[in-house]
């Protein structure tokens, strides 16, 4: 696999390499990370205090063909450890673009109600929902960058859907499964 001979001649000191893997993921954490946040600037200044980290780690990685789960890994930490996530802050419709896919319209206050919601979301349901539903992660990808057996995966999704579906309604929006 490519991603792994990439990371093996980062190992072995072409610290060069490392630019293909942060343009290769750079857009799945900021979209994740925008999701969370709701702010470019924030989302981005997250990202790269991620890719510093990354650059001092990357050495170590035991599994360089499972990057994009480490990757992934390292974003879970640090928003579980974040102490003030901006999650009252209005979402602006360029975000939207970014963070829905375009191919059903759907009105923007939904959207916006919808984004606030999911980023109210313990995250404990909120990351689990955003790599199934934003970002197309099956459970066991979730599994394997959560760390979780499959089964409280499921169970996280399923709850995290019943919370949204619960205050869409009580914004007076039918929710369609």
């Amino acid at each position: 696999m490519e991603e792994k001979k990439i990371i093996d001649e980062i190992k072995n000191g072409n610290f060069n390499r490392i630019k293909e893997i942060i343009e290769k993921y750079s857009p799945l954490g900021f979209r994740i990370l925008l999701n969370f946040t709701g702010s470019k600037i924030e989302a981005e200044e997250i990202l790269q205090d991620i890719w510093v980290k990354i650059y001092d780690k990357i050495i170590y990685i035991k599994e360089p063909d499972k990057f994009k789960y480490w990757f992934l890994k390292v974003i879970y930490n640090r928003i579980k450890n974040m102490k003030y996530p901006p999650k009252n802050e209005d979402i602006n419709e360029n975000n939207l673009t970014i963070i829905y896919n375009q191919n059903e319209v759907l009105d923007k206050e939904i959207i916006n109600k919808l984004d606030k919601i999911v980023r109210n979301l313990d995250i404990k349901y909120q990351m689990p929902i955003v790599l199934f539903y934003f970002e197309n992660f099956d459970y066991n990808q979730i599994s394997e960058v959560l760390e979780k057996n499959i089964n409280t995966v499921k169970s996280l999704i399923k709850r995290g859907k019943e919370i949204i579906r619960k205050k869409l309604e009580e914004e007076g929006i039918k929710w369609k499964d």
